[in-house]
């Protein structure tokens, strides 16, 4: 039998999660993001000028 390389070792199975996805995922479970969004965009303010909309904030950017 020859020996298995490092770049041919599955680590798929291995290696857990990075911090931001396992926080992402937890938080898409304990509040969907399309129930959250459709919740607060009749309230949310529309952006006038050089504004951010409801999609581009922060949060949105972090969505995967």
């Amino acid at each position: 039998m020859q020996q298995q390389a490092f770049a041919e070792f599955p680590l798929n199975n291995i290696a857990s999660p990075p911090p931001r996805e396992r926080f992402l995922t937890e938080m898409n479970r304990v509040i969907p993001w399309a129930d959250f969004v459709a919740a607060i965009e009749p309230v949310y303010p529309e952006a006038e000028g050089p504004g951010y909309s409801l999609l581009t904030t922060e949060v949105g950017r972090l969505q995967p």
